[in-house]
């Protein structure tokens, strides 16, 4: 369910949401809240702020989101998404901006740093972003808003681990910026009943290629992984023995 605050710049996307998908209520922070699943199964607040462009800069002036409302935001939530709704671009290094599709350009020149140039509104973003730790979105419209709430709603039903897209790159290695598999994941992963999940516990359990070669149906039999529902599993003596079948044939072949 996606709570949405009660007070105006939220309850006017209530309607647009479909029937039994969003509930009205008094919120302490942000306009649109729920609960997901984080990492190792733990329950996460996400939180999202609406803001239209000229809300956005409004609050930019006045210093209301800076120091009121982005600190209840992180304190609040465990998630937080700044919704921007609007179109922005760059004119003659200032913002030009519109809160909808149909509505004439304009350009603000009220004082915020020098005016509000596009650098100075991009700035204030990064800040948000790389300081304040919120996650930017941006969206055309409402109807385009509450789309995108119902895709990230749905995204953080699932548990944390059924995410997999990202398993068929590569892992994230702590202190280090995405690192390429290495030989031996990469060879087991195209082994029979492997894949790129269980390749990976063969990859700790193994030092090379020819170590996983001289290997014995149990030692690769009782090795566990964690599947799709987040269950520990063992790989099993019937896949064990296609990998080492499948090992030993190209063996003999390239002989």
């Amino acid at each position: 369910m996606i709570y949405i605050d009660s007070r105006s710049g939220s309850k006017e996307l209530y309607p647009l949401f479909p029937s039994g998908r969003a509930i009205l209520t008094t919120l302490d922070a942000g306009d649109f809240m729920w609960f997901g699943w984080g990492r190792e199964g733990k329950p996460v607040r996400v939180g999202v702020e609406r803001k239209t462009i000229g809300d956005l800069l409004n609050s930019m002036t006045s210093g209301r989101l800076a120091s009121v409302q982005a600190p209840k935001l992180v304190n609040s939530f465990h998630i937080v998404y700044l919704l921007i709704e609007g179109d922005y671009r760059n004119e003659r290094e200032y913002l030009q901006w519109r809160n909808r599709p149909r509505e004439r350009w304009q350009i603000d020149r009220r004082t915020y740093g020098g005016g509000y140039l596009y650098s100075s509104f991009s700035n204030f973003i990064a800040t948000l972003q790389e300081q304040a730790g919120f996650r930017v979105w941006h969206t055309s419209d409402m109807e385009e808003s509450v789309v995108w709430m119902l895709g990230r709603f749905s995204w953080w039903q699932k548990q944390w681990n059924e995410h997999s897209a990202m398993e068929q790159m590569h892992d994230v290695r702590t202190g280090s910026t995405f690192a390429p598999p290495t030989f031996l994941r990469e060879v087991a992963a195209r082994l029979p009943g492997i894949g790129w999940k269980k390749a990976k516990v063969i990859e700790e359990a193994f030092q090379s290629t020819y170590e996983l070669a001289c290997a014995k149906v149990e030692d690769i039999s009782e090795l566990t992984y964690i599947d799709s529902r987040g269950n520990s599993r063992r790989i099993g003596e019937v896949v064990a023995k296609k990998v080492l079948d499948a090992i030993h044939n190209n063996r003999q072949e390239g002989r």
